[in-house]
């Protein structure tokens, strides 16, 4: 398993919340059944089982703790499913931006955070197992 710096899991936090509040403000104006806000919301959940983990995970490193009580195993394979999916796509566009600009820091920077929390999620998982 990997483990996580501080300042990882910090960066990985702050890049997901910077998708969540983008998905936030995107969900207000898609209409309420489509394919896009059914995406929109299961992203929005993912992202945010995502990071409580991510705040969790040095605690739960030194105490051995979890919160598996708080998520049921279902919530927890399809936020992974979300994350996949947004990953996915991030890595699809990747390509179409310039080393070193804005855009392209960006996309890592979400990649890595994509990566650790679907790591976090997974050791969440094992707990049912």
């Amino acid at each position: 398993m990997d483990s996580f710096t501080k300042e990882e899991l910090e960066e990985a936090r702050r890049a997901i919340a910077s998708t969540l509040s983008k998905c936030e403000k995107a969900q207000l104006k898609l209409k309420s059944g489509t394919f896009q806000h059914t995406m929109i919301v299961q992203g929005i959940k993912a992202y945010k089982i995502a990071i409580e983990l991510i705040k969790k995970e040095p605690e739960t490193n030194i105490t051995n703790n979890s919160f598996e009580s708080k998520y049921m195993k279902e919530g927890l394979e399809e936020a992974i499913q979300a994350i996949t999916s947004a990953n996915s796509r991030v890595e699809k566009i990747l390509p179409k931006f310039e080393t070193g600009t804005s855009q392209h820091t960006l996309a890592i920077r979400r990649i890595k955070a994509f990566y650790i929390a679907t790591e976090l999620i997974k050791r969440e998982l094992e707990r049912f197992t």
